[in-house]
């Protein structure tokens, strides 16, 4: 049987549109990064510091144990600064 969902939006103040922001999680401290990367390889999300540091003394992904060095980590350059609107707020994790 297939459903279908109707969301009524005469409840949405227009002067205020909703804010969506995105806040990544890093996967070794469960902390929003200031340096947010993601590995090439895993797609884990890492603080840069601290996924540097493991990676110098460990040469793996703390999570996986795959192989890691620090050329296959990417910048995420658009989550620098996040901003909470009233109660318009989704927060979407992208360590698995």
């Amino acid at each position: 049987m297939k459903t279908s969902h109707t969301v009524e939006n005469s409840n949405i103040n227009r002067a205020h549109p909703v804010h969506l922001t995105i806040m990544f999680f890093c996967a070794i401290s469960g902390e929003p990064p200031l340096e947010p990367v993601v590995s090439a390889k895993s797609g884990k999300v890492y603080e840069r510091r601290l996924i540097v540091k493991y990676i110098t003394e460990n040469g793996t992904d703390p999570i996986t144990g795959e192989k890691l060095e620090e050329s296959d980590l990417i910048a995420i350059k658009a989550c620098t600064f996040f901003q909470v609107k009233q109660e318009h707020l989704l927060v979407i994790s992208l360590c698995g």
